[in-house]
Order: structure tokens, then C-alpha cells, then sequence
């Protein structure tokens, strides 16, 4: 019912063969990566996203004093440390992000590259305005002042801090452009310009908070789900249940704490539904749940929803089929057999409810139409026939009118109360 587009054949233990054809050729469209939503973002996550935003000091080897000399246009012979810098000075507008720093460096360690081969970078401290690194001859780890002052500075301070916080925004999240990242930054009280990787853990935790209670977020987007779809449900529903009447409705996408979201239902009533009563179906992600019914949200909808208002009294045969796709569904349980009933799904499952059960309430009332024109015709069709053989008696005739017309085309009038 949940996968019709997949043939299925189940041998079972006693040897009989099973096979389900499929009836739908399409596959459900393939959910596409996306990034997170500022809604679905804790401290933790924060911290790892900043490890990406750091520009990583690149290692100086061989091969990248090689590539600065190719950058500075600079021969192989050995040159000292102001024609390197004057080079530099030259093309810094042409060179690429790794060779700046290392220019950047090379400009507080007074280095030529004779010199910068022999230590390795330990530390840039940009906070205390410190540069550490360790001397390989002469087995120490050395620090030195770096001027603020200086361009250079700038360079590695960018480098080491990271993106600004306006920039990590769009960057990193998910419908989310500048504006609305200048806005949010008035909201939480940063400067647009503040570099993400100066945050202590105080700043942080307020910078979080701020994303998940800042209100004018758009909805994340829903190209990272794959849903059934209503007409592929549709189809397995026909072929399970085979009822009278069916219908399936596909709910926009939604969210809760920043993971979006799918309802998809169906309703079934009549026809081949051997279950007296109303009859759950779950699903989540096309997965079925088969235990713990009876705390699921779905189960809280349904039992909520006043039957009686739309004509189903009883133990009708009625079949309800809900499917929940999301990145992440709220189970209740490490079981994963329930689904929580947070405010936003139980919102949109009781709007998809909504939606089928005033379609099943104008196919009762079609219905109920249908049967009390039937019972007057069968009220025609027994009395006329009488009627006309007392009227043939009074009048003293012999031969009856023709009434048969009127048994063939009783109008179907509602009857005044």
C-alpha cells in the first residue's frame, strides 16, 4: 500500500508464494542535501559549523614554498627576506588565500625561505598578538610580537577568527540572505561584522537561542524530503482496500525546530473493508508503526475528531492511512513505534484530517440522497400498482391506467420536515 511503485514476492515457511506487481511506474522524487535550518541548531552543532568556517594555516613544506615562489614570480636561487616581501607587495592583490598567509607570516618572523623551512607554526594567538613556533635547530619554542597595525595582521586575524557573523549566516544556513542576517543580528544584539570565531561559550549559547526565538526565519525547505505522493497512494489504497469511496491528500511542508516536514493521508470507506470500526494505518518515511498505537499523535487526532458531525455513526468500515515523511520524526520511544505529539504535526494532521473527512461527509450525504430515493421508489413501485386498480374499481372500468411510466421516472424530490 505504502510502496506501490515495488514488486514484492514473499515465499513464505510453508512454501507458498506471494507476489505483489507494482502498479506505479514513477519513483518518488530523490531528496536532495540541503543545509540546516537556524531553528534546528543546538551549542554543539554550532561548534562543529565553526570549524569549518576557520581558513586552516597551511602546512610550510617544500611544496608550498615552491608554490609562493611560482605565485611571486621568483627564481630558485636563494633571495633575501625584503625582496621576498617587496614581490609581495607587488602582486598581493593577485595571490591566492594559502600564499597570503604565508606571506603574512614570513612578514612578522623576518624569514627568508632558507629560514622558513627549518620551523613549523605552533600557534597564532590573535587575542594576546602572538605568534608561536618551534625551532627545529634549535629545539625551543620560540614567540614573537605581531603589530595590529599592520595589514598582515588583518590577514591572519581574518584567517584565524573566521567568516563574520552575517557572512557564516547565509553561508551556512539555509534560506537565509543578508537582510535577513542584518536583521537577526540587531535581534540578538551582534555587531553584523562580529567574526564567528572570536565567540567565547557565553556568546555562543546566546547566539543559539537567539536563532531558535528569532521569528522571521523562512520555512526550511522541503526538497531534502521524498514523499509518496498523493496519486501513488491513492493507487495503493484502491488496490488494498478496494472501497467505495476514497480520498488522499498531500499537506504542504511544515516544520518543527527547524526539520521539515510531509503529512500525506487517505480515507477509505465501504466497498471490501472487512474492519468494523476505524481502522490506523501509520507510517513514517514509508516505514510501517505496528506497536504502541495507542500513544500516537495520529491515534490522538483521530479519536479527537467528532464523528457524528460528519454522518459516521457506529463501527463504520472506515480505514484512515497517515504518513509522516521527515527529516527527522519525533518518536516518543527509542523504539520508534510512536510518533510525539508535537504542536506542529498534530496541527497539520488535523488539518489533513480536516480535509478528507468533509469529502467523506458530502459522499454520506450523496449516499444517504441515493437511499431514500431508493426507498420512495420502492414505495412507488408497491402502491401505485394498487392505486391505479381501486381508482379502474370506482371509476367502473375495466382496463387500468398506464403507470408504469410513473414507477420508471419517480423524480427524486427531498422531502420538507
Amino acid at each position: 500500500m505504502i510502496t506501490p511503485y515495488a514488486t514484492i514476492t514473499f515465499d513464505d515457511p510453508k512454501g507458498e508464494k506471494f507476489k505483489y506487481t507494482r502498479i506505479v511506474k514513477n519513483m518518488p522524487p530523490a531528496p536532495t542535501i540541503i543545509r540546516p535550518h537556524p531553528y534546528g541548531i543546538d551549542v554543539e552543532t554550532i561548534r562543529r559549523m565553526l570549524l569549518d568556517t576557520h581558513y586552516q594555516i597551511p602546512t610550510v613544506d617544500d611544496g608550498m614554498i615552491v608554490k609562493v615562489r611560482k605565485e611571486l614570480g621568483l627564481s630558485k636561487k636563494n633571495l633575501n627576506y625584503s625582496v621576498i616581501m617587496q614581490k609581495a607587495q607587488k602582486k598581493w592583490k593577485v595571490l591566492t588565500r594559502p600564499v597570503r598567509i604565508v606571506v603574512a607570516m614570513m612578514s612578522f618572523l623576518k624569514m627568508d625561505f632558507e629560514k622558513l623551512s627549518k620551523i613549523t607554526i605552533e600557534e597564532i594567538d590573535i587575542g594576546n598578538k602572538k605568534l608561536t613556533y618551534w625551532d627545529f635547530g634549535e629545539s625551543q619554542s620560540i614567540s614573537i610580537d605581531m603589530d595590529p597595525e599592520s595589514h598582515y595582521y588583518k590577514q591572519l586575524a581574518n584567517t584565524v577568527q573566521g567568516e563574520t557573523l552575517t557572512s557564516f549566516l547565509t553561508k551556512r544556513f539555509q534560506r537565509v540572505g543578508p537582510t535577513t542576517a542584518s536583521k537577526f543580528a540587531e535581534f540578538a544584539k551582534f555587531k553584523p561584522e562580529h567574526r564567528i570565531g572570536n565567540m567565547n561559550n557565553q556568546e555562543l549559547v546566546k547566539l543559539t537561542d537567539a536563532l531558535q526565538s528569532y521569528d522571521y526565519f523562512m520555512a526550511p525547505d522541503s526538497s531534502c524530503l521524498a514523499p509518496l505522493g498523493a496519486p501513488a497512494l491513492e493507487k495503493g489504497m484502491q488496490r488494498f482496500f478496494e472501497p467505495d469511496f476514497l480520498a488522499v491528500v498531500q499537506r504542504g511542508a511544515s516544520a518543527y525546530s527547524g526539520f521539515p516536514f510531509i503529512i500525506e493521508m487517505g480515507i477509505a470507506y465501504g466497498g471490501k473493508i472487512s474492519s468494523h470500526g476505524i481502522k490506523v494505518y501509520r507510517f513514517a518515511n514509508r516505514i510501517p508503526l505496528l506497536y504502541d498505537e495507542g500513544s500516537d499523535v495520529v491515534l490522538k487526532v483521530v479519536n479527537d475528531t467528532d464523528w457524528s458531525r460528519y454522518k459516521i455513526k457506529g463501527d463504520p468500515p472506515l480505514v484512515i492511512v497517515s504518513h509522516i515523511c521527515s527529516t527527522r520524526v519525533p518518536y516518543k520511544t527509542v523504539g520508534k513505534e510512536n510518533v510525539a505529539d508535537r504542536p506542529e504535526l498534530e496541527r497539520e494532521l488535523k488539518l489533513a484530517l480536516l480535509s478528507l473527512t468533509r469529502k467523506l461527509s458530502s459522499f454520506m450525504s450523496k449516499r444517504g440522497q441515493a437511499e431514500a430515493a431508493k426507498k420512495r421508489a420502492n414505495l412507488y413501485t408497491k402502491y401505485i400498482p394498487l392505486i391505479a386498480q381501486f381508482c379502474t374499481e370506482l371509476a367502473g372500468k375495466t382496463k387500468q391506467p398506464n403507470y408504469k411510466k410513473m414507477i420508471t421516472e419517480v423524480p427524486v424530490v427531498e422531502e420538507k420536515v
